[in-house]
């Protein structure tokens, strides 16, 4: 599950939440955690997928230290269709 990040701007409050995906419009729509101002709270960070921001493929080798770029060569010299570029 992921993990929200709400805030109020009645009472300038943040918080997170861990929620399901479709549970996540809970927060906005109940009164706020802090003060019960309703109508206030606004969702103002989704999760992101940690993966998909590296963009897989040719940034992978970009984040990686020496030891995995070696692996990721080694990977790639065994499938030569492999699109990651070291």
């Amino acid at each position: 599950m992921p993990i929200y990040t709400y805030h109020c701007d009645a009472c300038d409050s943040t918080w997170e939440a861990l929620l399901k995906i479709d549970e996540r419009d809970l927060c906005v729509v109940n009164p706020c955690i802090e003060c019960g101002e309703s109508g206030k709270v606004k969702l103002v960070m989704q999760p992101c997928n940690s993966i998909s921001s590296m963009h897989m493929g040719s940034s992978l080798a970009q984040h990686a230290d020496g030891a995995f770029k070696e692996r990721l060569q080694q990977i790639k010299s065994y499938s030569p269709r492999n699109k990651i570029t070291i």
